[in-house]
């Protein structure tokens, strides 16, 4: 399941906001922080998605209200049940 654009987008913001004023009082430049803000931001999101196909996250994934979550008792292509 991939994680929406909204939830990527509001950790790049929390990002940007906590990790800017901080890199650029270090002396980086504002560019060279959105760069480095934008490589972190692309390693959680993808060590996220890794661990949200193990294990699903009630932070990370949306709950679909149409998912319904008994199990499928139709019967198979051989006739028997799943």
């Amino acid at each position: 399941m991939e994680i929406p654009y909204d939830t990527k987008a509001k950790i790049t913001t929390y990002l940007s906001v906590i990790l800017i004023p901080i890199l650029v009082g270090a002396g980086f430049t504002e560019a060279t922080a959105n760069i480095i803000i934008g490589i972190i931001a692309l390693v959680l999101v993808g060590v996220v998605q890794v661990l949200n196909e193990r294990w699903t996250s009630k932070y990370f994934t949306k709950q679909n209200p149409d998912e319904v979550c008994y199990p499928i008792n139709e019967p198979d292509s051989d006739g028997q049940g799943a």
